[in-house]
């Protein structure tokens, strides 16, 4: 599986003095779930056994098992909305 991580993303990690990131897929609803990828800053919080592991520019990438890339490759981008800074993902498949 092809990740990529853009290098505004990678600054803001290493900001943050770390060098593991998690991409996941947070689940929410009652009667009808909603899954939404999401990305931290170190390890999961979850069982590793629910992950696979990369090493991508020097970081260690946690992903979901089950995630399947929409397009050729998943990308780690930065974001800062209105000063609150963050780490997405896209080119992943939802359900």
């Amino acid at each position: 599986m092809d990740i990529k991580i853009d290098s505004k993303a990678i600054k803001h990690i290493m900001s943050k003095d770390a060098d593991t990131i998690t991409i996941d897929l947070l689940v929410a609803g009652a009667c009808i779930e909603v899954g939404e990828p999401i990305v931290y800053v170190g390890m999961p919080k979850d069982d590793l056994s629910k992950y696979t592991k990369h090493r991508i520019s020097s970081l260690d990438v946690y992903l979901y098992k089950g995630a399947e890339p929409k397009v050729k490759a998943i990308t780690v981008t930065y974001k800062n909305f209105l000063g609150f800074k963050s780490l997405g993902v896209e080119g992943i498949k939802l359900w």
